[in-house]
């Protein structure tokens, strides 16, 4: 299995307009350009707290050992698959990348036919098992996700590459226009 990022639905004009109206209550500024134009000078002007106004949702997939380092970006909301409560062995073993973990499988179904709960047997699995997320933040924390985990060429491959197609796949060219 590979992993994989997709957006959850969002309406790019209201965030758009949001960010502008909270810019134009700082500046009590009236409506003199456009709503994109405005944006671009506030993110280019560093004045990004008007950005948190505004929130976007991702669903990723990802192994478990990428899954600790999305969630350590604490600004963040997540609610992720529970291995404590799914029973794999009913659900399928899905794993990233392309190792072998029958040994861990076997292991984790062994302890399930003695009676363990899967909470108790989830000990076993590997980091590459895969787990599904949904990721919630602010623009101004996505800002900075993306210059960590995609723009950085010391982060690590797989988070890399989630994180990439997230930035490129966001659209809010007025809001990430300098992160391309």
């Amino acid at each position: 299995m590979n992993p994989s990022a997709k957006w959850l639905p969002f309406d790019a004009d209201a965030i758009l307009h949001r960010i502008e109206y909270a810019g134009r209550v700082c500046y009590r500024s009236q409506t003199k350009d456009n709503p994109s134009a405005f944006v671009r000078r506030l993110v280019a002007s560093g004045h990004e707290s008007v950005l948190e106004h505004c929130s976007l949702s991702a669903e990723i997939v990802c192994s478990r050992a990428c899954s600790h380092q999305i969630v350590r970006h604490r600004l963040c909301a997540y609610s992720q698959e529970s291995q404590r409560y799914v029973n794999y062995s009913k659900q399928g073993y899905d794993i990233i990348g392309d190792f072998d973990c029958s040994q861990a499988i076997t292991q984790y179904e062994q302890l399930l036919a003695e009676g363990r709960k899967p909470e108790e047997a989830r000990s076993v699995l590997p980091n590459c098992m895969a787990t599904r997320l949904v990721m919630t933040t602010n623009l101004r924390q996505w800002r900075h996700i993306f210059k960590e985990r995609a723009l950085n060429p010391h982060a690590q491959n797989e988070i890399r590459g989630l994180f990439k197609h997230l930035l490129d796949t966001v659209g809010l060219e007025d809001v990430f226009y300098d992160l391309r």
